[in-house]
């Protein structure tokens, strides 16, 4: 039975992260896209590469603090 109901918790988890992926990329997909010097595109490029770097950084802890949540940590055998 133990494993039945770890079971269940463990594909709500995935369930969450699946539903919840593109939430961040999409936050910072429209901020980057709203982002735009049209007198120095080099400035432009460089504050959407950034936001792009801070989205994936974003999602990383984001990913972290689900899993802390649902018990993961890094004396895990789940996680290394």
């Amino acid at each position: 039975m133990h494993n039945e109901e770890e079971t269940k918790e463990l594909l709500a988890l995935q369930k969450r992260l699946m539903d919840e992926r593109d939430m961040i990329g999409w936050l910072c997909t429209v901020h980057r896209n709203k982002v735009t010097y049209p007198n120095n595109p080099r400035a432009t490029k460089t504050i959407q590469d950034q936001l792009n770097r801070a989205s994936n950084l974003i999602s990383l802890a984001y990913v972290w603090a689900l899993l802390e949540e649902a018990g993961f940590n890094e004396h895990n055998k789940w996680i290394s």
